[in-house]
Parts: C-alpha cells; structure tokens; sequence
C-alpha cells in the first residue's frame, strides 16, 4: 500500500519501539481487551489505520490499558508510516468500528512486525491533562470534520517532538470555521 497508514500507542511503548526498532504485532500483553468478547483484539496483528484521530484513540486505549488507568496524564505518540506492504482490511474493526470517527476511517492490520527505520515517515506527541481532555480533542477534531488531522503538528524521527494538547488554541482553530464558537466554549468550560 502506499497511502500513509498511522498507529497509535503510549509514550511508554514508543520508547520500547525506539529501542527494538520494530514496530510489533498485539500479544496477550498488549492487547487492549483481553478479557472480554466483545471488541476482542486479536493477537499477532499489528494494527493500522488511514485517519491519525482515530490513531489517538486507540493510543489513548493502550496508555490506558498499560497504566490501569492509574496515570492522570495520558502521553500518547502517533506514528504515519508509508508504503506499507502486506496489509490487509480489518474486517471486524470496519464493519462495527469501535472509536468515536466510526466509519470515516479504514481500518488495517498486518501479520507481521515493521522496522521503524523503513517504515516511519512523521510522529505526533500528544500530551492531555487526563482521559477526558484527550477525548474532548477527538470530539473536537471529528466535529470539525477534521478526519485527517490537518491541525496535528508532526515531527520528523529524531528531530524534537512537537506537542499537541487540548487548548485554546485549538479550540479555536477548529471551531472558527467548521462548528459554532459556542459550542467549543461549552466544552471547554467542562473539566
């Protein structure tokens, strides 16, 4: 494939891929839900998708499986790869998808692990002051109709990353042209 493809994950395995060089398919240690049926991720797939928002969330979904929950501070890192061969549709991700984009984003996955070094093009570092926070930037991000992540500041590998958060700035950004300014300030005001 040679269209941009992103996967989300936590600081923490960011750093672990930094390392090892690979990026790894989901085991039992990392999969998101482990002990449920519905929505059971399935392991020896590395996961993908078109739509950087939707990367953020599942980001947001291994900090939060690897912290319990017990981190106020959800650091998460988005990672657009090209020309990725090998993938393949994630039937059951886009016929009930589970993040708030839903169905304005494919989803994929790949049997097998990728080389950081030949397959990472930008990453975005995202920093909230908690779950609701990143979450309200999804919201955000969605209702402007912003699918692709057009405000996400990138930075290249090696260089120093860019930060993005929930602000001011972003609130306005997004809600000048495309939702009411209200809107964006009801949902500021909440915590």
């Amino acid at each position: 494939m040679n269209n941009d493809v992103y996967h989300g994950t936590s600081l923490k395995r960011y750093e672990a891929i930094i390392t090892d060089g690979l990026l790894c398919r989901t085991n039992k240690k990392t999969t998101h839900y482990p002990d449920t049926d519905y929505s059971r991720t399935e392991c020896d797939y590395l996961y993908l998708t078109d739509s950087p928002i939707a990367a953020l969330e599942f980001g947001l979904r291994c900090w939060k499986n690897e912290s319990g929950g017990t981190e106020e501070s959800p650091r998460i890192v988005v990672i657009k790869l090209c020309a990725v061969d090998g993938i393949e549709v994630d039937e059951k991700e886009t016929q009930t998808p589970s993040v708030t984009i839903g169905d304005k984003a494919n989803y994929y996955r790949i049997s097998r692990d990728l080389r950081y070094s030949d397959a990472c093009v930008e990453i975005a570092f995202f920093k909230f002051d908690n779950e609701k926070r990143c979450y309200k930037y999804i919201d955000l991000l969605v209702a402007a109709m912003d699918y692709k992540g057009d405000h996400i500041k990138w930075s290249k590998p090696g260089d120093k990353l860019s930060v993005n958060c929930y602000n001011k700035t972003i609130v306005t950004m997004l809600t000048s042209d495309n939702i009411e300014t209200e809107y964006a300030n009801s949902r500021e005001a909440q915590p």
